[in-house]
């Protein structure tokens, strides 16, 4: 039986996500009178930040941003 836990997460850093998106454009291999389209990738990274629960080490992840009057930085938005 798992145990709950009063989660004490600790400050969130900023922890981005890279991916692998395709390419608009196409490249081609020839093979005899064949010509074979090839997708075409490249990195990009998601902005993510993640929190750990200093008790029980479970790690929360979000994409999501939330406007802070006072300063001029978006903070992380962990609600459900």
């Amino acid at each position: 039986m798992k145990k709950k836990c009063n989660h004490d997460f600790s400050d969130p850093i900023y922890d981005p996500e890279e991916r692998m998106i395709q390419d608009d454009r196409l490249g081609y291999e020839q093979h005899g009178s064949d010509r074979w389209s090839v997708p075409s990738f490249h990195k990009k990274e998601e902005p993510r930040w993640s929190r750990e629960c200093k008790i029980c080490g479970c790690k929360e992840y979000t994409y999501k941003t939330t406007s802070v009057i006072i300063t001029s930085h978006n903070k992380p938005d962990f609600q459900k």
